[in-house]
């Protein structure tokens, strides 16, 4: 069964942030993600490029022409514009499959304008080709264009064609596309093509896949390794474990991060010992990405090192070390978590005090309290919920002066959870904040005074 979008792109707390985006995959070799839905055939308003300010078609044979412009960027545009028509547009099938040896680099950002959906790994250059947005487009026009795929991807001559041919079935989402792909990962003597059939087999959570992802973590390339990781992990097999645990100790950093992210993904318990030993890893994405997997794994033993990873050098680690904490909700943290209430990062300083709230423990009020009246609004707006989320009465007067706070969002803040703790002592102040200038204060503010007694 596919993972639902939902799945892929869930928010995982507070602290994750860009990591959400690491956790949910990559794209690999200019692969797009998932084309937006084209408009039912009655809607064919053209859209305007943000860019340019010019209008553009939604109509497959207004792009086929541009197959062949003398620009790259218009050629690959047009192959990315008849992949979003989908199976509208396998007219264009013929035309695409001719571009796929177009290997000419251009900017992502030319191409699909205000479609930016990529999900990035290792490099830092937004480019594509008209050959891989060809395949893309083929990928998602069903059997009329998984057959130039299977074609094109037993091309002996050309590697671009291959590996294009291979990014392009990793959007077909077929039995017949992942049985193209498996020899490919082992017999490819180019890399590149490897590391593009190892990401689509990923893309198709091929569960036979397994065996040969876990043979590519041996690859002498990291760029296969590196897919091979993140490809199981969207595989979720328990299987992989042992395979991943071992390239937690891969020599390139990025097959360190992304095994750690396949564990995260795959959330077995026998993954614990050795993302632990990982949150000691040199480099700060590795790091980062296995504070995520713990707190996606939700193993207490990991709440102690996780609580001294609070005092790494790098703020992302600190961050994402306050939701795994957050995640497993252990109250043995809370004293980890209140002196992460003082750093200097204000995003940790907001995270810990998420986590506080979701540990739920009453000896977390005194250091919620006092960040009721940190310098960023944001912190004092996550202080406010958790101690509403505690209940904590003790608070009640702070809470009180918080109706004050120039910050709309951090006056209802404020609001609900005095309405969560319920007592008359804060009676007065809701009255005030009744007569509040926002109006979701305002609402706020008598729903709360409803809950008291």
């Amino acid at each position: 069964m596919r993972k639902t979008e939902s799945r892929r792109r869930r928010l995982v707390g507070p602290a994750v942030g860009a990591l959400a985006a690491l956790a949910a995959g990559a794209v690999q070799w200019g692969a797009a993600g998932e084309a937006p839905a084209a408009p039912s055939a009655v809607v064919q308003a053209a859209q305007e490029n943000p860019r340019t300010g010019r209008r553009r078609s939604l109509r497959a044979e207004d792009w086929r022409p541009q197959l062949g412009a003398a620009q790259a960027a218009r050629r690959a545009q047009a192959a990315y514009r008849l992949g979003c028509l989908g199976r509208r547009a396998v007219s264009a099938v013929a035309d695409l499959e001719r571009l796929l040896g177009d290997d000419q680099e251009v900017d992502v950002r030319d191409v699909h304008e205000r479609d930016l959906r990529w999900r990035r790994f290792d490099d830092e250059s937004w480019t594509t080709t008209p050959g891989m947005e060809a395949a893309l487009a083929l990928g998602k026009m069903g059997q009329a264009g998984l057959k130039p795929l299977l074609r094109a991807i037993r091309d002996t001559s050309n590697a671009a064609v291959r590996r294009h041919a291979a990014a392009g079935l990793g959007e077909s989402h077929g039995a017949q596309a992942a049985a193209a792909l498996l020899p490919v990962l082992s017999k490819d003597e180019s890399y590149a093509v490897r590391a593009a059939a190892a990401y689509s087999l990923g893309r198709l959570e091929e569960s036979s896949a397994r065996q040969a992802l876990q043979r590519a973590l041996s690859d002498e390339f990291a760029a296969v390794r590196m897919r091979s990781a993140w490809a199981l992990g969207e595989l979720e097999d328990p299987a992989a474990v042992e395979a991943l645990e071992r390239a937690l100790k891969d020599t390139a950093y990025q097959v360190r991060r992304e095994s750690a992210r396949a564990l995260g993904e795959i959330r077995s318990r026998k993954a614990v010992a050795g993302l632990i030993r990982t949150l000691q890893d040199e480099d700060y994405e590795v790091r980062k990405t296995a504070a995520w997997a713990l707190g996606e794994i939700q193993d207490a033993s990991a709440a102690p090192p996780l609580g001294r990873a609070l005092s790494d050098i790098d703020y992302e680690v600190r961050k994402t070390a306050a939701w795994a904490l957050g995640e497993i909700q252990d109250v043995g943290s809370v004293e980890a978590l209140t002196k992460g209430l003082r750093d200097e990062e204000y995003a940790v300083r907001r995270t810990a005090a998420w986590a506080l709230g979701e540990i739920g423990s009453p000896r977390a009020a005194d250091g919620l309290t006092k960040s009721l009246g940190d310098e960023e609004w944001e912190v004092r707006r996550m202080a406010a919920w958790s101690l509403g989320e505690i209940r904590a009465a003790s608070s009640l007067d702070d809470l009180s002066r918080l109706l004050e706070d120039e910050r709309s969002d951090v006056r209802r803040m404020a609001a609900w959870a005095l309405g969560e703790i319920g007592s008359i002592r804060a009676a007065e102040g809701l009255r005030e904040a009744i007569r509040d200038e926002d109006p979701e204060v305002r609402k706020m503010a008598a729903w709360a005074l409803a809950q008291i007694k």
